[in-house]
């Protein structure tokens, strides 16, 4: 476990901590990334996780899947009221 001692300071109108190189680099994150941050009352603890990336569906996968659901829009729309 890595752990880094920081100071809160005030950004705008919100408050923000620095995060060093050191867990910047193991969490892989750079500025402008998307973070879930999580606070544990039971342990008065603060967990900050990278979010989870979307996953990416090529043009072709797309394509692929909407010629299926026009040639089956009837079958499909009966799933939908089900």
């Amino acid at each position: 476990m890595l752990e880094a001692k920081t100071k809160l300071f005030k950004s705008g109108s919100s408050n923000a901590i620095r995060l060093n190189k050191e867990i910047s680099r193991a969490l892989n994150v750079r500025p402008g990334d998307e973070l879930i941050v999580k606070y544990d009352p039971a342990s008065k603890s603060v967990i900050i996780k990278q979010e989870e990336p979307r996953m990416a569906v090529s043009d072709d996968f797309n394509q692929l899947l909407n010629e299926a659901y026009a040639e089956n829009k009837g079958v499909m729309d009966l799933l939908k009221e089900l």
